[in-house]
């Protein structure tokens, strides 16, 4: 993501079928505004920044943003933008319009509204989770797991999440995590459990840790029921490959 002053008119884009067949995907009640709405996607893709239009693509503001937008007017266009090549979380959109997140390589994250027909999307069936795309350590803002291989039908999820000031709540997980069918998905629990729904999900509340596991090759989304360590501690959010101690400092 990059952050420049901009002074442009918004050009009206020329039309391809890269995101033809993915118009009107994803949960449209969700607003576009936090990685927790990625975290609650029932759906997610990933695609990139293709070359079919200006070297630079930027973000739109939201109604929540700017009552007046999304529109095509230069007021609705915001200074951050992303470049061909650039890889995207999407989490629902439209014909015209996809909410999507982008996450650099030191962990900084941004999340908005880009013109669906720059994008190139990629797939909805991702690396399994016990393939070694997926193995190995990752991390989010303030939290590291690592998959490992484990008996048929499981992987081995080790982590630890913390809650900075005035806490310093700290939450740890380690164990089996049975994989889905699909084997895309995988839970963590005392009990089996596959994935299939939210871990926040009322039918699946138990009184201890549960977590949610999804691959997304490029990316790890983790979503847990709040009773994985101390008030305010979460293992949720958008994971990528590698330990915390690899990213300090943020992108230009």
């Amino acid at each position: 993501m990059r952050l420049l002053p901009i002074c442009f008119t918004l050009m009206t884009l020329t039309s391809t079928n890269a995101w033809a067949g993915w118009i009107e995907f994803g949960d449209q009640s969700l607003p576009c505004s936090s990685q927790y709405d990625v975290i609650g996607a029932a759906e997610l893709y990933t695609a990139t920044i293709n070359k079919d239009g200006a070297e630079k693509v930027h973000f739109i503001k939201t109604k929540a943003e700017d009552s007046t937008c999304p529109s095509d007017s230069a007021s609705c266009v915001q200074e951050a933008y992303l470049v061909p090549g650039d890889r995207v979380i999407v989490s629902a959109g439209s014909g015209t319009l996809a909410c999507v997140t982008y996450v650099s390589s030191k962990g900084s994250s941004k999340m908005g509204l880009l013109p669906a027909p720059r994008l190139d999307f990629e797939t909805n069936f991702f690396a399994k989770l016990d393939s070694k795309e997926m193995l190995g350590t990752w991390s989010s803002d303030a939290s590291e797991v690592s998959l490992s291989k484990g008996d048929s039908g499981f992987i081995t999820i080790d982590g630890d999440a913390t809650r900075g000031p005035p806490t310093y709540n700290s939450g740890s997980i380690s164990g089996p995590a049975f994989i889905s069918s699909e084997g895309m998905t995988a839970g963590y629990e005392e009990e089996h459990y596959d994935g299939e729904k939210a871990a926040s999900d009322p039918t699946e509340l138990s009184g201890g840790c549960r977590v949610r596991i999804r691959s997304l090759t490029h990316y790890l989304v983790i979503d847990d029921n709040d009773h994985c360590g101390g008030q305010g501690v979460t293992f949720s959010g958008i994971y990528i490959k590698g330990p915390l101690k690899n990213r300090e400092g943020i992108d230009d």
